[in-house]
């Protein structure tokens, strides 16, 4: 999780994946209170295939909770689009 107001970018996401990738049955999901640019997506994109991980916004996380809906469900939808999209930063409709 990262406070930052400035977007994250691939410098900033880079270390954490690297930690992620040496772990064998880690998976990852970045939660920044920020956005995050576009190279940093795409370098998360590229490591879904070694690795489950996806990108959260803060901001998704506080509508779901405003919205009722239940946070693991908000993962899953994310995790499954992440997995069969390769689309590690999925915004729920």
């Amino acid at each position: 999780m990262k406070w930052w107001e400035k977007p994250i970018g691939r410098a900033e996401v880079s270390p954490h994946l690297v930690k992620l990738l040496s772990r064998a049955d880690a998976r990852g999901i970045f939660i920044s209170n920020s956005e995050f640019t576009g190279p940093a997506v795409e370098t998360v994109r590229e490591a879904i295939n070694q690795k489950t991980c996806i990108l959260c916004e803060l901001k998704e996380i506080v509508l779901a909770l405003e919205n009722d809906i239940d946070l693991a469900d908000l993962f899953k939808q994310k995790i499954d689009a992440a997995l069969t999209y390769k689309q590690p930063l999925h915004r729920l409709n």
